[in-house]
């Protein structure tokens, strides 16, 4: 049922206070935990945001992270002086450990496709937190694969290239346009995500069969008509 469907499984049947999507081929830090929950606990978070690292055979390259915070925050507070390239590290939900209470008061749940789903679910974790903090510890250990599904020998077909990207665009979008109008950095960066997002669809495109060009075509007009 794709990835953002198999989330929502694991988020449905989970017992614990707190919610962290571990990717399959992916590591953490031992011993991370207790510390991690400690600080949630201590602060009463609805967020935790940590830094990750990444790892090949070549050895570990440390990723680009958010700025750490002193006290607890409103996600929008914190995004708000944000840039748009700072604000995109915060959209892998690897990245975050979330509250499983909160997830459930705010209804938010994985979209059930297979690329790119955790970027609308981030963002609107984000804008949902009333409580957010941003910590410097690195806890996530991302393989960096490129047979992965977002790896660079992604190959694309129809209806992938079509969640990967036009739909996953029309989340963001939905998302941006629930963001309150004084959070104009906020919006601006949802939008400037939407649109990468959206025009990301001409590099994947030429790399389809002339059926897969035709039925991609076929899916678009189809969403169009029916939205």
């Amino acid at each position: 049922k794709k990835l953002g469907a198999a989330r929502n499984t694991g988020r449905t049947i989970a017992r614990g206070r707190y919610i962290w999507n571990v990717d399959s081929d992916d590591k953490i830090v031992p011993n991370c935990l207790s510390e991690m929950l400690g600080i949630c606990e201590e602060n009463d978070l609805d967020v935790l945001e940590f830094r990750p690292v990444s790892f090949s055979e070549e050895g570990e390259k440390e990723l680009p992270s958010v700025p750490p915070t002193q006290y607890p925050l409103t996600g929008l507070d914190y995004m708000e002086h944000l840039d748009a390239y700072t604000l995109s590290q915060m959209s892998s939900v690897w990245r975050k450990m979330i509250r499983r209470s909160f997830l459930d008061d705010n209804g938010i749940f994985s979209p059930e496709i297979n690329y790119g789903e955790d970027v609308p679910y981030s963002f609107k974790v984000l804008i949902s937190a009333r409580r957010l903090m941003c910590v410097s510890k690195i806890c996530y250990k991302y393989r960096s694969n490129p047979d992965a599904l977002t790896g660079k020998n992604w190959s694309p077909n129809a209806r992938s290239l079509y969640e990967k990207c036009f739909h996953n665009a029309q989340l963001i979008h939905d998302v941006s346009s629930s963001v309150p109008k004084k959070y104009v950095n906020v919006t601006h960066s949802f939008n400037e995500a939407a649109a990468y997002t959206l025009k990301r669809y001409t590099l994947f495109f030429g790399q389809m069969g002339l059926s897969e060009q035709k039925e991609f075509r076929r899916i678009c007009r189809g969403a169009f008509f029916k939205n």
